[in-house]
């Protein structure tokens, strides 16, 4: 058992669980917050998406292209 590999009662261990899966959405985030962080992400990637773009358009001019 993991109990007694780590040398700790079992029902510490229990007592961790149970307040993991109470609290488990305020530890890692809720799926909503995830979300909204990924929907942030993406709008930063694409503006430097857009802006690459815009100076490779402009430095293409530049050189005739």
């Amino acid at each position: 058992m993991v109990a007694e590999k780590i040398d700790i009662r079992q029902h510490q261990i229990s007592e961790w669980k149970k307040q993991l899966l109470e609290q488990a959405d305020t530890v890692f985030g809720s799926a909503e917050e995830h979300k909204s962080a990924n929907e942030s992400r993406l709008k930063e990637l694409y503006a430097k998406i857009g802006e690459r773009a815009l100076q490779n358009n402009i430095l293409a001019k530049a050189l005739g292209r």
